[in-house]
């Protein structure tokens, strides 16, 4: 993962549980009490929807990522870079429309106070695009 990307951790009650900035490594973590997943009842485990942001790349968001019945959890992100002469939108691993996503990418990330990203260089021919979200708040 990259340093300084934010991850906000969704709840299966649609509440942000957590959110916070990886480190040097990469890496952040905190203990999350989740409720179990009744999908699984040979296993201990709840499930969360996981949003990452990060400057210069854009968003990606895992859901259904498991969390063990310590509340602890691992969750696997690729993020895309930003180019200038492609369409940049979040990647998802769901089978949910793009607009479902985006909508609700854009819900969680106001309510947190994301910013978005600053424009993009060499990006002048096609106007103003709109940018991705920043691991920075307003």
């Amino acid at each position: 993962m990259q340093p300084d990307a934010r991850l906000i951790v969704i709840d299966r009650n649609g509440n942000i549980a957590a959110n916070g900035l990886t480190d040097s490594k990469g890496e952040w973590s905190f203990k999350i009490n989740t409720p179990i997943d009744p999908r699984f009842p040979s296993k201990k485990m709840g499930v969360v929807t996981v949003i990452t942001v990060a400057d210069g790349l854009n968003e990606f968001i895992k859901f259904d990522a498991p969390v063990n019945e310590h509340g602890l959890g691992r969750a696997s992100v690729t993020l895309r870079p930003i180019r200038p002469a492609a369409r940049n939108e979040p990647s998802f691993d769901a089978a949910f429309h793009r607009f479902t996503v985006f909508g609700m990418l854009d819900y969680y990330a106001n309510n947190v106070g994301l910013a978005k990203q600053n424009q993009i260089k060499g990006a002048e021919g096609f106007g103003k695009v709109v940018m991705p979200w920043s691991a920075k708040l307003k």
